[in-house]
């Protein structure tokens, strides 16, 4: 924990007392990320009962279905009609990427230790700002660079670097057997 909260401060070491002070649109996002982990968390236990009983596909078709139901008020599909081809190619990339990735993650889960996921799962964030700055150095006019100093790629690598240890640290590291608290009885003749 205090690996998460050191490397938390890191990440966010620019913007500390905009998040804490004035809610901003920056502080709504860091909320909804908070609340995103705890949904993938709940997620993550939720599918790990469900696989007792359904297989990764039917978790997912219902999922899927649930939050379309669920979003399908909010929805303006006319606003796909309005889409440049880039950004039409964009959205489709986002359906197939969550289609793909959803699929393996549930076959992950079907087959592993939700720890060892959750050791895979912790690396998305670092891929993300990679490709982040690479997209930005390659394409400046379509990727907007992102504004994080070094300190803030420190406390990236900090937080996913605990989450793994967290995760699997007691494969790499066992913990020590604990001293018997009674010494052992010695027999006649020893």
């Amino acid at each position: 924990a205090l690996m998460l909260i050191c490397g938390l401060m890191l990440f966010f070491n620019v913007s500390l007392i905009e998040i804490f002070t004035r809610l901003t649109d920056y502080t709504l996002g860091v909320m909804l990320g908070v609340c995103a982990a705890m949904v993938w968390v709940s997620y993550g236990v939720a599918q790990k009962v469900l696989l007792r009983r359904l297989a990764s596909p039917q978790i997912l078709v219902m999922l899927y279905t649930l939050c379309a139901i669920a979003l399908f008020p909010l929805a303006k599909p006319e606003v796909i009609f309005q889409l440049s081809g880039w950004q039409l190619a964009c959205l489709l990339f986002c359906g197939a990427n969550t289609l793909i990735g959803y699929g393996a993650l549930a076959e992950a889960m079907a087959r592993w230790q939700a720890a060892q996921v959750s050791a895979l799962v912790t690396l998305t964030p670092l891929f993300t700002l990679l490709f982040s700055d690479l997209l930005a150095l390659a394409w400046p006019q379509a990727f907007a660079m992102p504004t994080l100093n070094i300190v803030g790629y420190v406390g990236a690598f900090v937080v996913v670097a605990g989450a793994m240890f967290s995760a699997i640290g007691h494969r790499w590291w066992p913990r020590r057997a604990d001293p018997p608290l009674v010494a052992p009885l010695k027999q006649p003749g020893e």
